[in-house]
């Protein structure tokens, strides 16, 4: 659920007592717009995400069509009814569904039926009009289901932001962390996720008062950082959870790198409580209220 954008500042245009790039702000703007396009598109995200189940090891998550709903790993929920089968083996790390008595289940093309199949990451399944997807990794997965048709989807208007703000685009040093720890975060649906302590960021507020946040890398590695953080609009203008930042780590972040707080945004779990999103470690909680990036969601 990572977001890395890199925009080009154009110019400096004065708006009350605001200093914004002209070119900044308006591609800025224009990112927000797209996103905002996307959500309204897609038939899989925080709008219309309906149940989760979680995958532990040989056991069978089942999920059955009933009417016009979709019943998740509910108790004896394939009796009379059309039902598919999804389990995860840890010694594989591999996950296999299959239909036992029939059903309209379908991964693209190929319909699923009593002999297993080997769903790979980012898989769709289509059960009638429902979607699901399977997200795991060595220690568990999760099942999740979708319904393209819910009302959050088709009533989104938009999400809600601070308008931009160049003050909060700052300059942090970067001090490198030379094999860093492994740090466990809680989620917000009380599970776990690990991260690599990456480097600290040194920056200064708009007001003059420096502070420092933890950059956070997956571990296996990637391309890219994770800065999770609250602030003192978390829980009254911001989702009380937290925002991330996403920062580009395909190159190195030499002595320096900017730090975006206008492009700080929700983790999923600001939406509905279906997803699986870590909650920003003690480190990184500031005490100065970032008016910059997105808002709590009306």
């Amino acid at each position: 659920m990572n977001r890395i954008n890199n925009l080009v500042v154009l110019g400096l245009l004065f708006v009350g007592t605001t200093s914004l790039a002209g070119g900044y702000a308006d591609s800025l703007l224009a990112e927000r717009a797209d996103h905002d396009a996307s959500i309204r598109a897609g038939e899989i995200g925080p709008f219309t995400a309906i149940g989760q189940a979680l995958l532990r090891d040989g056991q069978v998550v089942r999920v059955a069509l009933a009417a016009d709903t979709i019943l998740l790993d509910k108790p004896a929920a394939d009796i009379g009814l059309p039902t598919m089968e999804i389990q995860w083996m840890k010694s594989s790390e591999r996950v296999y569904v299959r239909t036992p008595m029939g059903g309209n289940f379908k991964i693209g093309h190929k319909r699923v039926g009593p002999v297993p199949l080997d769903y790979q990451p980012g898989d769709t399944i289509l059960a009638e009009k429902f979607r699901l997807q399977v997200y795991y990794n060595s220690r568990g997965g999760r099942v999740m289901a979708f319904d393209p048709e819910h009302a959050k989807r088709a009533h989104f208007e938009g999400l809600n932001y601070f308008d931009p703000d160049e003050a909060w685009r700052v300059e942090a040093k970067v001090e490198p962390i030379i094999d860093g720890e492994t740090v466990t975060m809680t989620t917000s649906l009380g599970l776990q996720k690990s991260y690599v302590r990456f480097a600290l960021l040194h920056f200064v507020s708009p007001e003059g008062t420096p502070f420092q946040l933890t950059l956070f890398q997956p571990v296996d590695g990637g391309d890219w950082g994770f800065l999770p953080f609250t602030d003192a609009t978390s829980g009254s203008v911001t989702y009380g959870g937290g925002r991330y930042i996403d920062l580009d780590l395909s190159k190195s972040l030499g002595e320096t790198v900017v730090i975006d707080f206008n492009r700080a945004y929700n983790p999923y779990c600001a939406y509905t409580h279906y997803y699986n999103c870590p909650i920003p470690p003690s480190e990184n909680c500031l005490s100065v209220a970032i008016e910059a990036g997105e808002k709590s969601y009306k």
